[in-house]
């Protein structure tokens, strides 16, 4: 697949590295794992098959060999040789093809699959981009994407109308310097915004949780869903492309389904987290 117009911040993304936080090499992976899966399943693909992952604003992408491929993820408009397309559905490419996609009308994050995955470069393990280890953080017009010419249709061509969750409630959990929030009970009921976005980390206002103590600990060990809190009271979420250590509490932390759903928040949105028991995380 050649990239002819490359979109805001476009990487291929699979389910991310394993085993290397000792080397502090981050997971990195999906943004939204439940749109990027729902778009490989569609196809009959392995869930963890590499995907394009696209952000706000898609490209223009031209095939060279016939395939399917699927839509999914935050509503994006798209044409296939100027024709509008549908979404979470198997699409028909023949070679010199063309996929053109506009802003998202809502959401951040949507993914383009391909059957059988992009056969891009494997780092550590992964396809999933990252600058330290591919020393770019995205997409550029002009890249070429591999992938296996297919001719024939998948077997299972699964439909799936279901889009990408905007639910403006997140479900949180005590972290393990949880009592450095003076006033815990006000999760409920606080309405938070969005305040920055990226792979790293999602940044929520306002400043409104007092510290008990001075809110710096020893660096310890972080990960994708800790909710750390600085010094000036703002909370981050930490998402695929953190670091492996921090020194900001640990107040709170989040599962699966909660990254899946801050990723597709856009900058200025509302957002309300549930704090919830902290064995409901553990599953017991």
């Amino acid at each position: 697949m050649f990239v002819k117009r490359a979109g805001l911040l476009d990487t291929i993304q699979d389910s991310g590295r394993t085993g290397f936080f000792k080397y502090a090499v981050p997971r990195s992976g999906f943004m939204d794992a439940q749109s990027a899966k729902r778009a490989n399943t569609i196809l009959g693909n392995d869930p963890n098959d590499a995907v394009l992952e696209m952000s706000i604003q898609g490209g223009i992408y031209r095939f060279d060999s016939p395939t399917f491929v699927c839509i999914s993820g935050a509503p994006m408009k798209f044409t296939l040789n100027g024709i509008h397309g549908e979404s979470n559905c198997v699409i028909p490419i023949q070679p010199d093809d063309e996929i053109e996609f506009s802003q998202a009308s809502e959401g951040v994050y949507t993914y383009l699959a391909v059957k059988g995955g992009f056969r891009s470069s494997i780092r550590m393990g992964s396809r999933s981009m990252h600058p330290s280890l591919f020393g770019v953080s995205r997409l550029k017009e002009g890249d070429v994407i591999e992938y296996l010419p297919i001719d024939t249709a998948p077997n299972k061509m699964v439909g799936n109308t279901s889009d990408v969750s905007l639910c403006s409630k997140m479900v949180v959990y005590p972290g393990p310097e949880f009592n450095c929030l003076k006033t815990p009970e006000q999760l409920r009921d606080l309405p938070l915004k969005v305040a920055g976005h990226n792979r790293m980390g999602i940044r929520v206002l306002p400043s409104t949780y007092l510290h008990r103590r001075h809110s710096t600990i020893k660096s310890s060990v972080v990960f994708p869903g800790i909710v750390q809190l600085t010094p000036s009271g703002e909370l981050i979420v930490l998402h695929r492309d953190c670091q492996v250590t921090g020194g900001y509490p640990r107040v709170l932390l989040t599962n699966e389904e909660g990254l899946n759903q801050i990723a597709q928040m856009r900058q200025g949105s509302t957002i309300q987290f549930e704090l919830t028991d902290l064995s409901n995380y553990l599953g017991e």
